[in-house]
């Protein structure tokens, strides 16, 4: 994929951020996902669990991150919706918004940013995989959605 490509040499940058801005980093990334999303996600309870899970991380964005868990059969319910078939980009989604929650004191780890990161370019990567042949990363290359999407992560990485 390309996405490992551009973001394995970057695993420092990740490592180097406190655990804090590493949070803030992840919601805002996934709420860019969501809001590049053309057409975007239909309504529908894997939707729902979806946003309301992230509005929980979003509260907590100011602190109080550290615990953080989901409503009492929200994890079951994102888990059933995983194991069902769903709308592009909904399962990624969900991998990424259901990371930001049992964090430690000390904030999101570095590695669950990365995954967070590589979870919201799958998501759109099966987005444009719907309109599209996908079959090569030269592929990705030439797909303006999959390489701005890179571009505004790196930014988002970069203002880290």
């Amino acid at each position: 994929m390309l996405w490992d490509e551009e973001f394995k040499p970057l695993r420092d940058v990740f490592d180097r951020l406190p655990g804090d801005r590493r949070f803030v980093l992840a919601v805002a990334a996934i709420d860019r996902t969501l809001a590049e999303f053309d057409p975007p996600l239909e309504d529908g309870r894997p939707t729902e669990l979806l946003k309301e899970s992230l509005d929980i991380a979003r509260a907590a964005v100011d602190g109080g991150f550290a615990g953080l868990t989901l409503p009492d059969g929200v994890a079951e319910e994102l888990s059933a919706v995983l194991n069902e078939p769903t709308e592009s980009g909904v399962g990624p989604l969900i991998m990424a918004v259901v990371g930001l929650f049992g964090l430690p004191e000390e904030g999101l780890p570095a590695q669950t940013l990365y995954a967070v990161f590589s979870h919201c370019y799958e998501a759109v990567f099966e987005r444009v995989e719907d309109e599209t042949d996908l079959e090569t990363v030269e592929d990705e290359r030439a797909n303006r959605r999959l390489t701005a999407t890179i571009a505004w992560e790196k930014e988002l990485l970069a203002q880290g």
